[in-house]
């Protein structure tokens, strides 16, 4: 909603009550929403600093976050749009379950963050905490896959992308013979001639693809088990990288099957927001109730896309003459 913003030589608002003032209908309405960031931005409309809300016609205002979202390219929204495309059954419109579908992705987890928050009693004292420097707190890459639960936690693993070798020689930081670790690059081609040999065998066909460029929205793990990992991982103070490694381990593992199940129904709903937005990212990802509805029995385990979008996305595709329009059926009729 767009707020009235009162001016020097606007007429005054209109008092109501301790928290509300109707704004002016002749008032003209500002369009300079990034400048409206603190309480003090509303002195002039309110008079006062809390709460900040503002009654016009059409509603309240309130305070809102936002995080910078990745820039995307055409070819970009395109790509998003063919990813969440293939997940759709054409005749009925509902989305794959994705319990053939297993999510890798990297993570840089720090031992450490610059402000904790702590409950304590009136006479206790929080721990005092220190670092060499706050910018630059040890950090640690992990490569985690999981895939939906169903008969099983769908947990396959948490690993560290971590060398450990034996020190050649003494130096202030480590003695001779001290084991060590060191950061490890992460990434493989979905082409690498022993990936493609590991997934063949035994008459297995399981392939490596690649997300859509600047898509975490496309990944359950980004989308919140990395999140739910972290979490639960700053209960705990880590002085080194093997007890970061522990912990983050630990934390993985204690992920609950609802957390990831929640995650994946969290997905099909991004990919419904992508359709809707032409493969864009500009998109709020709707509330859905889940625990509402799991206590009811009534959680679906996937989500239908209606036939009319489905359409239109593959138009889409046609008319920027993608040749991967030819992968849905009916998007040539």
């Amino acid at each position: 909603m767009d707020i009235e913003y009162i001016d020097a030589q606007d007429p005054e608002p209109i008092h109501v009550d301790a928290n509300y003032y109707l704004i002016p209908a002749r008032t003209p309405k500002s369009k300079v929403v990034e400048s409206r960031i603190t309480l003090q931005d509303f002195d002039r409309i309110t008079k006062n600093t809390s709460p900040a809300k503002v009654s016009d016609e059409e509603g309240t205002a309130s305070r809102v976050s936002t995080r910078i979202k990745p820039a995307l390219t055409a070819k970009n929204k395109l790509h998003r749009v063919e990813s969440a495309l293939i997940y759709i059954d054409d005749a009925s419109m509902d989305f794959e379950t994705m319990e053939d579908v297993v999510h890798v992705h990297e993570k840089w987890f720090n031992e450490d963050k610059n402000k904790r928050s702590y409950i304590v009693f009136e006479e206790e004292a929080p721990p005092t905490r220190s670092r060499r420097s706050k910018n630059f707190i040890p950090k640690t890459m992990f490569l985690a896959a999981v895939a939906r639960p169903r008969i099983w936690d769908g947990n396959l693993g948490i690993w560290a992308f971590t060398e450990e070798y034996v020190a050649q020689r003494t130096s202030k930081y480590r003695t001779k013979g001290t084991l060590c670790q060191n950061n490890a690059k992460p990434h493989v081609s979905p082409f690498d001639p022993d990936i493609v040999a590991a997934g063949s065998v035994d008459g297995w066909f399981i392939g490596l693809i690649f997300q859509p460029p600047n898509s975490p929205d496309y990944n359950a793990l980004d989308l919140g088990l990395f999140a739910s990992i972290q979490s639960i991982q700053y209960r705990y103070a880590i002085r080194d990288i093997n007890n970061l490694i522990d912990v983050v381990e630990a934390a993985y593992e204690e992920l609950s099957t609802t957390t990831q199940d929640n995650v994946f129904l969290t997905l099909l709903a991004c990919m419904l927001c992508v359709l809707e937005a032409d493969g864009g990212n500009d998109y709020t990802i709707p509330h859905q109730s889940k625990e509402k509805l799991r206590r009811a029995g009534l959680l679906p385990r996937v989500l239908t896309c209606d036939r009319a979008l489905y359409e239109r996305s593959c138009q889409l595709l046609r008319d920027a003459g993608r040749p991967s329009c030819s992968w849905f059926p009916g998007s040539s009729q």
